[in-house]
């Protein structure tokens, strides 16, 4: 083993007067190191390129990294079924696709790996790049704004016409990246602005959606400006395109609803302390399968969710909350915690 690592430390790795550089392709690192040789129970995992971008190791996680990650229940990352893409500082990349290319799925998340707005199948998702829906994360998880207005699309890239309700401005960005590429303009021009389109803006820039939770927030504040704590509204939840979703709450029950506001089949739950953990993805998956002409064969639980154990045949599988396979199909019923 000794000499193995000798030889690749001496071959592939060239000094220049700035960094080392590895030339892989010129020169393939050989060792028999191996994933088995990082202990997971004290939260090492096996990385490759780790040693001046070169050579593979065994790197001791944080808490919150994305290399902690498992899907298998096993402890053991390197025999998850599916990893995570993840960046050199061990926070979650923006997108992280699931499943086979020709069928799979991609979704936006923020750094610590929770799914966020923002979603494609992967052969649509070449320029998914998930930086509005993280921009917004943000701003709404710094609690410095009432009301966030920020418009993303489908797939969490920016809508090309922006406006903050907050200040009354208006403007066009760049959609992946956010780059301003126009003036910025008061509310009341928006219709000015080279990005202005009447057939998917219209003459308001709020949606429907987004219009009723503004109004919320506007009486709210003026009630507690008078002193008055607490003011009862039906909760209303928008996506980031301004859209209804993924539930809303009426009467102490929780329905999955639809971009529209209308509610998805008979997914619904009364409101109860486990209300945290109701995501509707499956509901709301049904529909996009629907619409886009495919066969969805998952169980989903009453809630919404997806239901953890899956039937394939007569064998059983484990899923994810996004509906992708955590297990392989066995004779197995019970589906290990994660």
């Amino acid at each position: 083993m000794i000499f193995l690592l000798f030889l690749c430390s001496y071959l592939p790795v060239f000094v220049t007067s700035v960094e080392y550089y590895c030339d892989t392709d010129r020169f393939p690192v050989v060792t028999d190191f191996v994933p088995e040789d990082c202990d997971n129970s004290a939260r090492f995992y096996y990385r490759e390129n780790v040693v001046n971008d070169c050579f593979p190791a065994c790197v001791q996680a944080t808490s919150k990294s994305c290399y902690r990650y498992y899907t298998s229940g096993s402890n053991d990352y390197t025999r998850a079924l599916w990893k995570p893409t993840c960046l050199p500082d061990e926070t979650w990349a923006p997108k992280q696709c699931k499943g086979e290319a020709a069928n799979g799925r991609c979704f936006c998340v923020d750094s610590e790996g929770n799914r966020i707005f923002g979603d494609a199948f992967s052969l649509d998702a070449d320029d998914m790049t998930c930086a509005c829906s993280r921009y917004r994360a943000a701003l709404e998880a710094s609690g410095d704004h009432v009301f966030v207005s920020l418009h993303c699309d489908s797939m969490g890239n920016y809508d090309p016409l922006q406006c903050d309700v907050n200040s009354e401005q208006c403007w066009c960005v760049e959609p992946k990246t956010g780059d301003l590429t126009s003036a910025v303009l008061p509310m009341n021009l928006m219709t000015k602005l080279p990005c202005y389109n009447e057939t998917t803006v219209g003459s308001q820039y709020l949606r429907q959606c987004e219009s009723e939770v503004y109004a919320q927030t506007m009486i709210t504040d003026e009630f507690n400006a008078h002193g008055t704590e607490r003011v009862n509204f039906e909760t209303v939840l928008c996506q980031y395109d301004g859209s209804y979703g993924p539930y809303k709450i009426s009467s102490g029950i929780l329905y999955c609803v639809w971009k529209d506001g209308s509610s998805i089949g008979a997914y619904q739950v009364e409101v109860s302390s486990t209300i945290g953990s109701v995501n509707c993805n499956c509901a709301c998956d049904t529909k996009i399968y629907q619409l886009a002409g495919l066969l969805f064969s998952l169980s989903c639980r009453s809630n919404g969710n997806y239901a953890s154990l899956q039937m394939d045949g007569n064998l059983y599988y484990c899923v994810d909350s996004d509906g992708f396979a955590t297990t392989e199909s066995s004779d197995d019923d019970v589906c290990p915690e994660v």
